[in-house]
């Protein structure tokens, strides 16, 4: 039971970035590195040990981590780099997170009419409160020479709740990789 909750939990999760609201992509990367020198890749270890906190044991996905690690996979295989098992240019390692959110806007005190007839003369504050998680996939690539983190591609979005089949979910998280990775390597 608890492992089928904490699948569902990291579906819902990385699903990442399910729902209609865009997609904020960022990246950055090490001016100095020269891109046209990685052609090979291996994947970091990621630390084992319990996760911190029951947010961060939902993150906690095999299954999830294989459908990323393919879609990153994929996406370097366009860019002709290789994975490889020894002397890699490059090592791979990924980050999920999902963060609770709240967002309030303040509308001001409304002066209503309606009130100004009642002898009061405003309507009170209007605010609106939404809660919402943000998850995030950060894609770090490090040269596997120096150990220096030389290019971070990461992807933002509001998380809805929507359960999705396995090929669903493959495609969401190649769709999500693909944007993060378009900006590699940077011109």
């Amino acid at each position: 039971m608890i492992r089928t909750l904490r699948t569902v939990a990291a579906l819902a999760a990385v699903a990442l970035m399910a729902g209609c609201s865009s997609m904020s992509v960022n990246y950055d990367f090490d001016s100095n590195a020269d891109f046209a020198q990685y052609r090979t890749f291996a994947w970091m270890a990621k630390p084992q040990g319990l996760p911190a906190d029951a947010n961060q044991a939902k993150l906690h996905n095999d299954i999830i981590d294989r459908r990323i690690e393919t879609a990153i996979q994929g996406e370097l295989a366009a860019r002709h780099i290789e994975r490889v098992d020894e002397n890699p240019g490059l090592l791979v390692v990924f980050h999920v997170g999902v963060e609770d959110k709240i967002q309030v806007t303040d509308y001001g005190y409304n002066y209503s009419p309606y009130s100004a007839y009642w002898g009061y003369g405003y309507g009170g504050r209007q605010l609106d409160v939404y809660q919402y998680q943000q998850g995030t996939l950060i894609i770090d690539l490090v040269d596997a020479k120096t150990k220096n983190l030389v290019w971070r591609g990461t992807g933002t979005k509001v998380l809805s709740g929507k359960q999705m089949s396995p090929d669903e979910l493959q495609a969401r998280i190649n769709d999500v990789v693909a944007k993060i990775m378009q900006s590699y390597p940077p011109k």
